[in-house]
């Protein structure tokens, strides 16, 4: 930390730890109090105590998870321009069971393996051409999925995440409409009627699976994260 920012982070935080005599590991003035502690370490650039770390178990949940979604996204049906598939239902899940941080990483590395090539968008697809073309804008609003149906699935309230993962399809309609009214100068009624319409029955279907068994896939959630 450069001498700057550690006088303006000494005075934010003086009320909170204290004069901070301390300068390495072992705080002794602060040792009996953590939260003073870990500030005066996080001040002075020593290892603070992180709770949020990503362990090694993370990165291999996140890796499965995004293999799960490619593997979804090759269950589909080739609808008109953009194909109906199992992957927002996928992302979707990622953010329960993982947690919308984890969950939204997962979701990132799919779809930059996607963009970089590998065959993981529907029907195999791959390539930056895929998220530039008309179903780029669903493509791109994956992440921001997984991150509402995560925020929501942490309350554990029914509710809460039905109205996540419903606030989570309305972004991913919205996204892939305009994107694709832009990318192929049609209407937006137009972009509705071809790349909204026909997936709503899809979209109602995975809302009630996930509200019917949204209390098991939260249990489960939470056995996978806390091993």
């Amino acid at each position: 930390m450069s001498q700057p920012w550690r006088n303006w982070y000494t005075r934010k935080t003086k009320d909170l730890v204290g004069d901070f005599p301390c300068r390495f590991k072992s705080c002794r003035l602060h040792s009996n109090n953590p939260r003073q502690f870990n500030a005066c370490r996080g001040l002075f650039g020593a290892d603070m105590i992180k709770k949020h770390d990503i362990s090694n178990s993370d990165l291999c949940r996140m890796a499965i998870f995004a293999a799960f979604i490619a593997i979804c996204a090759q269950i589909a049906i080739p609808l008109g321009p953009v194909p109906q598939t199992l992957q927002t239902w996928a992302i979707m899940l990622a953010g329960i069971v993982l947690g919308a941080k984890r969950g939204t990483m997962a979701v990132v590395v799919y779809v930059l393996l996607g963009a970089a090539g590998a065959p993981v968008f529907a029907l195999f697809g791959g390539g930056i051409g895929h998220i530039a073309g008309p179903s780029g804008g669903f493509i791109l609003s994956f992440p921001i999925m997984a991150t509402l149906v995560g925020l929501a699935a942490k309350k554990g309230r029914p509710p809460l995440l039905f109205l996540g993962a419903i606030s989570a399809l309305v972004i991913n309609f919205l996204a892939g409409m305009l994107y694709f009214a832009a990318v192929t100068q049609n209407s937006l009624p137009t972009a509705f009627v071809a790349v909204v319409l026909p997936f709503l029955p899809n979209a109602a279907v995975q809302l009630v699976v996930l509200t019917t068994m949204g209390k098991r896939i939260r249990a489960l959630g939470e056995m996978v994260r806390n091993q």
